[in-house]
């Protein structure tokens, strides 16, 4: 994955650097500057600048470290999914090929987008409801799931969508403990508060800086016109 680190910008990554540049300038989403996306994908062009300068080869390593990150998480849920198999390891060496591969087959326009970010809290929160080992107690359990939830919550503010991962976390869940029933549901309980919870104190911090209402104006006009 190394060259993707030289390779360039299209539309979408000029749009969402200019809205880092602009946050690192002390600007706000949605009402100094404006595009269709959730804003954490500005936040975290804003902190690769923060990072590495302003420039795209900063942007461009950030991408390569989440790329990075993503392969170790991916190979480590493989390994868990698989972990009674011999071949397990063969397995996630073949799931992170088929990644860099999926990878160099999108391009740079399909790169460093909010989907990419999204994805090491997605695996994250599998990770968390299907552990290494058999969970000791319930209420390690309901913490875990509670982890799991925040992470989906994460990346709701990437992408809308996200939210729709959030069942899928839910029956892994389900699936990998072991316990009474009531202790499962409970847990599916404490994914959704993570979830809420997450969004919550998100949508908070955008309301008291007066950019919650224009996002939801922005969804539910500018972004339903460009869908259609």
């Amino acid at each position: 994955l190394f060259p993707t680190i030289f390779w360039p910008f299209d539309y979408d990554q000029g749009t969402f650097a200019y809205g880092g540049s602009a946050i690192l300038h002390g600007q706000r989403p949605y009402i100094d500057f404006w595009d269709i996306k959730p804003p954490n994908i500005f936040y975290t062009y804003a902190t690769a600048f923060a990072l590495f300068g302003q420039s795209v080869r900063a942007v461009r390593i950030f991408d390569y470290l989440n790329a990075l990150l993503t392969v170790g998480l991916l190979t480590l849920l493989v390994t868990r999914l698989w972990k009674d198999w011999a071949w397990r390891n063969l397995a996630a060496a073949f799931t992170s090929l088929a990644f860099v591969l999926q990878y160099y087959i999108f391009g740079h326009w399909d790169t460093a987008q909010a989907e990419t970010y999204s994805l090491p809290f997605l695996l994250i929160a599998m990770l968390l409801v299907i552990p290494n080992r058999e969970i000791s107690s319930v209420k390690q359990l309901w913490f875990l799931a509670m982890l799991a939830g925040a992470c989906v919550g994460i990346t709701f503010y990437f992408k809308f969508p996200n939210a729709l991962f959030l069942p899928l976390v839910a029956v892994a869940m389900w699936t990998h403990s072991r316990g009474e029933r009531g202790c499962r549901w409970k847990a599916i309980v404490w994914i959704l508060g993570g979830f809420i919870f997450t969004i919550g104190t998100e949508s908070l911090y955008l309301a008291v800086n007066g950019e919650l209402l224009p996002l939801w104006q922005i969804t539910t006009s500018s972004t339903a016109s460009y869908v259609s």
